[in-house]
Protein backbone atom coordinates (compact mmCIF):
# COMPACT_ATOMS: atom_id res chain seq x y z
CA UNK A 1 0.00 0.00 0.00
CA UNK A 2 1.37 3.27 -1.00
CA UNK A 3 1.65 6.04 1.29
CA UNK A 4 -0.79 9.04 0.44
CA UNK A 5 0.82 11.27 2.77
CA UNK A 6 3.88 11.94 0.52
CA UNK A 7 5.23 14.89 -0.63
CA UNK A 8 4.81 16.09 -4.08
CA UNK A 9 7.08 16.29 -5.63
CA UNK A 10 8.61 19.66 -6.93
CA UNK A 11 10.94 20.37 -10.28
CA UNK A 12 14.48 21.87 -9.19
CA UNK A 13 14.70 23.62 -12.81
CA UNK A 14 13.98 27.32 -12.49
CA UNK A 15 10.73 28.40 -12.94
CA UNK A 16 10.32 31.00 -16.29
CA UNK A 17 10.00 33.74 -14.07
CA UNK A 18 13.66 33.60 -12.59
CA UNK A 19 15.42 32.22 -15.93
CA UNK A 20 18.02 35.11 -17.02
CA UNK A 21 15.93 37.84 -14.88
CA UNK A 22 18.79 40.60 -15.51
CA UNK A 23 18.15 39.65 -19.26
CA UNK A 24 14.74 40.24 -19.04
CA UNK A 25 14.54 43.07 -17.38
CA UNK A 26 17.12 44.87 -19.74
CA UNK A 27 15.11 44.07 -22.53
CA UNK A 28 11.99 45.04 -21.09
CA UNK A 29 13.88 49.16 -20.40
CA UNK A 30 15.24 48.58 -24.02
CA UNK A 31 13.82 51.42 -26.47
CA UNK A 32 15.04 51.83 -29.86
CA UNK A 33 17.45 54.65 -30.30
CA UNK A 34 15.92 56.11 -33.51
CA UNK A 35 12.71 56.36 -31.99
CA UNK A 36 13.71 57.88 -29.24
CA UNK A 37 15.59 60.68 -31.60
CA UNK A 38 12.55 60.92 -33.70
CA UNK A 39 10.21 61.94 -30.86
CA UNK A 40 12.58 63.97 -29.10
CA UNK A 41 12.97 65.75 -32.60
CA UNK A 42 9.43 65.83 -32.64
CA UNK A 43 8.45 67.02 -29.55
CA UNK A 44 10.88 70.07 -29.76
CA UNK A 45 9.89 70.95 -33.10
CA UNK A 46 6.38 71.22 -31.44
CA UNK A 47 7.21 73.56 -28.29
CA UNK A 48 9.59 75.53 -31.12
CA UNK A 49 6.23 76.17 -32.86
CA UNK A 50 4.31 76.46 -30.40
CA UNK A 51 6.70 79.47 -28.84
CA UNK A 52 6.86 81.21 -32.31
CA UNK A 53 2.83 80.94 -33.42
CA UNK A 54 1.17 81.14 -30.34
CA UNK A 55 0.32 85.06 -29.34
CA UNK A 56 0.02 85.81 -25.92
CA UNK A 57 -3.46 87.03 -24.96
CA UNK A 58 -5.32 85.25 -27.74
CA UNK A 59 -3.73 81.54 -27.75
CA UNK A 60 -2.77 81.28 -24.44
CA UNK A 61 -3.01 83.41 -20.86
CA UNK A 62 0.43 84.31 -18.94
CA UNK A 63 -0.72 85.43 -15.61
CA UNK A 64 0.59 85.93 -11.84
CA UNK A 65 1.03 83.00 -9.27
CA UNK A 66 0.97 80.09 -11.94
CA UNK A 67 3.53 78.31 -13.06
CA UNK A 68 2.54 77.35 -16.40
CA UNK A 69 0.05 80.17 -19.05
CA UNK A 70 -3.23 78.91 -19.83
CA UNK A 71 -3.76 77.59 -22.90
CA UNK A 72 -7.22 79.28 -24.81
CA UNK A 73 -9.47 77.64 -27.13
CA UNK A 74 -7.76 79.49 -30.11
CA UNK A 75 -4.38 77.96 -29.60
CA UNK A 76 -5.86 74.72 -29.02
CA UNK A 77 -7.39 74.84 -32.60
CA UNK A 78 -3.82 75.98 -33.85
CA UNK A 79 -2.20 73.17 -32.13
CA UNK A 80 -4.92 70.85 -34.03
CA UNK A 81 -4.32 71.95 -37.32
CA UNK A 82 -1.06 72.01 -36.92
CA UNK A 83 -1.05 68.43 -36.00
CA UNK A 84 -3.60 67.79 -38.67
CA UNK A 85 -6.02 67.39 -36.79
CA UNK A 86 -9.96 67.31 -35.77
CA UNK A 87 -12.04 67.38 -32.89
CA UNK A 88 -15.28 65.87 -31.99
CA UNK A 89 -17.86 66.80 -29.17
CA UNK A 90 -20.18 63.94 -27.55
CA UNK A 91 -22.13 65.59 -24.79
CA UNK A 92 -22.47 62.71 -21.81
CA UNK A 93 -24.39 64.58 -19.28
CA UNK A 94 -27.09 67.38 -20.14
CA UNK A 95 -28.90 68.93 -17.09
CA UNK A 96 -31.16 71.62 -18.43
CA UNK A 97 -33.87 73.14 -15.75
CA UNK A 98 -35.75 76.11 -17.08
CA UNK A 99 -37.69 77.04 -13.70
CA UNK A 100 -35.12 75.71 -11.18
CA UNK A 101 -34.79 78.61 -8.65
CA UNK A 102 -31.51 79.49 -7.74
CA UNK A 103 -29.86 81.29 -4.74
CA UNK A 104 -27.13 83.39 -5.17
CA UNK A 105 -24.73 86.12 -2.97
CA UNK A 106 -23.84 89.21 -5.46
CA UNK A 107 -20.43 90.87 -5.44
CA UNK A 108 -22.39 93.33 -2.64
CA UNK A 109 -23.10 90.70 -0.67
CA UNK A 110 -27.14 90.26 -1.42
CA UNK A 111 -29.05 87.20 -1.53
CA UNK A 112 -30.72 87.32 -4.66
CA UNK A 113 -32.77 84.51 -7.06
CA UNK A 114 -32.37 83.58 -10.32
CA UNK A 115 -34.31 81.37 -12.81
CA UNK A 116 -33.24 78.83 -14.56
CA UNK A 117 -30.06 76.02 -14.33
CA UNK A 118 -27.60 74.38 -16.78
CA UNK A 119 -24.70 71.87 -16.69
CA UNK A 120 -22.97 69.81 -19.20
CA UNK A 121 -20.67 67.42 -19.32
CA UNK A 122 -18.67 67.13 -22.56
CA UNK A 123 -16.16 64.57 -24.04
CA UNK A 124 -13.99 65.83 -27.01
CA UNK A 125 -12.08 63.26 -29.56
CA UNK A 126 -9.74 64.17 -31.38
CA UNK A 127 -8.73 62.08 -34.54
CA UNK A 128 -6.14 62.39 -37.08
CA UNK A 129 -7.77 64.23 -40.17
CA UNK A 130 -6.28 61.94 -42.99
CA UNK A 131 -6.82 58.60 -41.60
CA UNK A 132 -9.32 59.05 -39.22
CA UNK A 133 -7.18 57.15 -36.26
CA UNK A 134 -8.26 58.08 -32.64
CA UNK A 135 -5.36 60.30 -31.28
CA UNK A 136 -7.19 61.36 -27.54
CA UNK A 137 -9.87 62.78 -25.36
CA UNK A 138 -10.95 65.36 -22.48
CA UNK A 139 -13.41 66.12 -20.10
CA UNK A 140 -15.01 69.73 -20.17
CA UNK A 141 -17.36 70.42 -17.39
CA UNK A 142 -19.86 74.10 -16.76
CA UNK A 143 -22.80 75.12 -15.49
CA UNK A 144 -25.04 77.86 -14.62
CA UNK A 145 -24.02 76.96 -10.89
CA UNK A 146 -20.46 78.53 -11.46
CA UNK A 147 -20.31 82.40 -10.20
CA UNK A 148 -20.13 84.09 -12.71
CA UNK A 149 -22.96 82.77 -14.45
CA UNK A 150 -25.32 82.41 -11.43
CA UNK A 151 -27.12 85.66 -12.22
CA UNK A 152 -28.28 85.42 -15.55
CA UNK A 153 -28.88 81.80 -15.87
CA UNK A 154 -31.50 81.78 -18.60
CA UNK A 155 -29.30 84.13 -20.47
CA UNK A 156 -26.66 81.20 -20.91
CA UNK A 157 -27.53 78.14 -22.07
CA UNK A 158 -25.90 78.05 -25.30
CA UNK A 159 -22.58 79.74 -23.67
CA UNK A 160 -22.90 76.38 -21.29
CA UNK A 161 -22.26 74.20 -23.51
CA UNK A 162 -19.97 75.72 -25.42
CA UNK A 163 -17.99 76.76 -22.61
CA UNK A 164 -18.07 72.84 -21.70
CA UNK A 165 -16.94 71.72 -25.03
CA UNK A 166 -14.01 74.30 -25.00
CA UNK A 167 -12.74 72.93 -21.80
CA UNK A 168 -13.03 69.18 -22.98
CA UNK A 169 -11.16 70.26 -26.36
CA UNK A 170 -8.04 71.95 -24.38
CA UNK A 171 -8.22 69.63 -21.87
CA UNK A 172 -7.80 66.87 -24.94
CA UNK A 173 -5.35 68.87 -27.02
CA UNK A 174 -2.74 69.21 -23.29
CA UNK A 175 -2.66 65.29 -22.76
CA UNK A 176 -3.17 63.84 -26.47
CA UNK A 177 -0.17 65.99 -27.63
CA UNK A 178 1.77 66.13 -23.96
CA UNK A 179 1.80 69.69 -23.53
CA UNK A 180 1.22 69.55 -19.89
CA UNK A 181 4.83 71.27 -19.40
CA UNK A 182 4.15 74.29 -21.51
CA UNK A 183 0.51 74.64 -20.58
CA UNK A 184 -2.12 74.15 -17.70
CA UNK A 185 -5.82 72.70 -19.02
CA UNK A 186 -8.04 75.88 -18.25
CA UNK A 187 -8.38 78.96 -15.68
CA UNK A 188 -10.02 77.08 -12.93
CA UNK A 189 -7.55 74.72 -12.11
CA UNK A 190 -5.33 78.09 -10.83
CA UNK A 191 -4.87 79.68 -7.30
CA UNK A 192 -6.41 82.66 -6.78
CA UNK A 193 -4.52 85.19 -8.82
CA UNK A 194 -3.60 88.72 -7.75
CA UNK A 195 -5.03 91.58 -9.33
CA UNK A 196 -2.45 92.97 -11.57
CA UNK A 197 -1.08 97.07 -10.40
CA UNK A 198 -1.49 99.65 -12.38
CA UNK A 199 2.49 101.14 -13.68
CA UNK A 200 3.08 104.02 -11.45
CA UNK A 201 4.19 107.53 -12.74
CA UNK A 202 7.52 109.47 -12.23
CA UNK A 203 8.65 106.04 -9.97
CA UNK A 204 12.55 106.42 -9.67
CA UNK A 205 12.78 102.49 -8.62
CA UNK A 206 9.88 100.23 -9.52
CA UNK A 207 9.32 97.66 -7.09
CA UNK A 208 10.60 94.24 -8.33
CA UNK A 209 8.13 91.66 -8.65
CA UNK A 210 8.80 87.27 -9.60
CA UNK A 211 7.49 87.37 -12.82
CA UNK A 212 5.11 84.54 -14.13
CA UNK A 213 6.59 81.64 -16.54
CA UNK A 214 5.62 82.01 -19.89
CA UNK A 215 6.54 80.86 -23.17
CA UNK A 216 9.82 82.19 -23.97
CA UNK A 217 10.43 84.06 -27.30
CA UNK A 218 11.87 81.83 -30.44
CA UNK A 219 14.41 84.21 -31.44
CA UNK A 220 13.13 87.63 -31.04
CA UNK A 221 13.92 89.94 -27.69
CA UNK A 222 11.86 92.51 -28.75
CA UNK A 223 9.79 94.03 -25.85
CA UNK A 224 5.82 92.89 -25.53
CA UNK A 225 3.36 95.27 -25.21
CA UNK A 226 1.33 94.52 -22.15
CA UNK A 227 -1.32 91.32 -22.91
CA UNK A 228 -4.87 92.34 -22.85
CA UNK A 229 -5.53 89.38 -20.37
CA UNK A 230 -3.78 91.57 -17.72
CA UNK A 231 -5.33 94.50 -18.63
CA UNK A 232 -8.78 92.87 -18.18
CA UNK A 233 -7.79 91.83 -15.08
CA UNK A 234 -6.31 95.12 -14.09
CA UNK A 235 -9.97 96.40 -15.09
CA UNK A 236 -11.12 94.38 -12.64
CA UNK A 237 -12.57 91.42 -14.42
CA UNK A 238 -12.30 88.21 -13.04
CA UNK A 239 -10.76 85.22 -14.55
CA UNK A 240 -14.24 83.30 -15.63
CA UNK A 241 -15.34 86.59 -17.09
CA UNK A 242 -11.99 87.11 -19.03
CA UNK A 243 -12.47 83.56 -20.34
CA UNK A 244 -15.95 83.91 -21.62
CA UNK A 245 -15.47 87.02 -23.34
CA UNK A 246 -12.31 85.25 -25.03
CA UNK A 247 -14.18 82.72 -26.44
CA UNK A 248 -16.74 84.95 -27.67
CA UNK A 249 -14.47 87.14 -29.52
CA UNK A 250 -12.70 84.18 -31.01
CA UNK A 251 -16.48 82.58 -32.02
CA UNK A 252 -17.45 85.97 -33.28
CA UNK A 253 -14.09 87.34 -34.87
CA UNK A 254 -13.49 90.14 -32.65
CA UNK A 255 -10.27 89.19 -30.90
CA UNK A 256 -8.70 92.04 -32.56
CA UNK A 257 -11.59 94.53 -31.86
CA UNK A 258 -11.36 93.49 -28.46
CA UNK A 259 -7.46 93.82 -27.69
CA UNK A 260 -8.04 97.53 -29.47
CA UNK A 261 -10.73 98.64 -27.57
CA UNK A 262 -8.96 98.03 -24.00
CA UNK A 263 -5.78 99.36 -25.28
CA UNK A 264 -7.20 102.32 -26.28
CA UNK A 265 -8.41 102.61 -22.40
CA UNK A 266 -5.35 101.70 -20.81
CA UNK A 267 -3.43 104.03 -23.08
CA UNK A 268 -5.97 106.79 -21.94
CA UNK A 269 -5.94 105.84 -18.37
CA UNK A 270 -10.15 105.36 -18.74
CA UNK A 271 -8.70 101.89 -17.44
CA UNK A 272 -11.99 100.61 -15.46
CA UNK A 273 -14.60 97.87 -15.72
CA UNK A 274 -17.39 100.21 -16.25
CA UNK A 275 -15.46 101.78 -19.47
CA UNK A 276 -14.38 98.39 -20.58
CA UNK A 277 -18.18 97.33 -20.57
CA UNK A 278 -19.59 100.33 -22.15
CA UNK A 279 -16.92 99.55 -25.12
CA UNK A 280 -17.72 95.94 -24.90
CA UNK A 281 -21.19 96.42 -25.64
CA UNK A 282 -20.54 98.93 -28.73
CA UNK A 283 -19.15 95.57 -30.03
CA UNK A 284 -21.83 93.53 -29.13
CA UNK A 285 -20.97 91.92 -26.25
CA UNK A 286 -22.44 92.36 -22.64
CA UNK A 287 -20.49 92.50 -19.41
CA UNK A 288 -22.65 91.68 -16.20
CA UNK A 289 -22.54 94.44 -13.98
Amino acid sequence: MSNTNQPIQTSTAPSIATVDENTQQTSLLQIDPAILAQWMSQRKLLHDLSRSFLVEGTDYAVLRNTERPVLLKPGAEKILYLHNCSADFIILEAEVDHDRETTYVSKHGSTLTARGFYRYVVRCEIRHRSTGLFVGSGIGVASTAEPNYANRPRELENTILKMAAKRAMVDAVVKAFALSDLFTQDLEDMPEIEAVQPPRANTAQPAQSQQPTKLPPAENTSKKPVSTVRLLRQAGLTDDEIEELANWASENDATADVRQVVTSLAEADSLSRQEVGKALAVLGYRLSA
